[in-house]
C-alpha cells in the first residue's frame, strides 16, 4: 500500500486484482473498454484514452501490458503513483477512477 497517498489506500484494496483475473482480462484483448499500455511512459496517451472511456461507457487502462497482450508488469514507485493520480485529477474531479499499484 502507498502510505504517501492515503486517499488511495481504500480504493486500492477494492480495485486490486489478482494475477489470474488480470490474465483473464488481458486474454479478452483490447477493445472499446480496455486499453493496454506497455509502461507509464505512455501516460499522456493513457490519459487521452481514459478521458474517452470516462466520456463513454467506462473501461480500464492497464499499464505493463503490450498491445499484443503480453503481461510485462512494471515497477511502480510512490512517485509514479502520484504522477498517475495527478494526471487523473486533471481529467476531472467528478470521475470515478482508481489508481492501484
Amino acid at each position: 500500500m502507498n502510505s504517501s497517498v492515503p486517499h488511495l489506500q481504500t480504493q486500492e484494496r477494492r480495485s486490486l486484482m489478482n494475477l489470474e483475473a488480470l490474465r483473464r482480462l488481458v486474454a479478452e484483448g483490447e477493445s472499446e473498454r480496455l486499453e493496454f499500455k506497455k509502461t507509464t511512459s505512455e501516460l499522456r496517451s493513457a490519459m487521452t484514452t481514459l478521458c474517452a472511456l470516462l466520456n463513454g461507457s467506462g473501461g480500464k487502462v492497464l499499464f505493463g501490458v503490450t498491445d499484443g497482450g503480453k503481461i510485462l508488469g512494471q515497477d511502480v514507485t510512490d512517485a509514479t503513483l502520484r504522477e498517475v493520480a495527478g494526471e487523473i485529477r486533471k481529467i476531472g474531479h467528478g470521475s470515478m477512477t482508481g489508481v492501484s499499484g
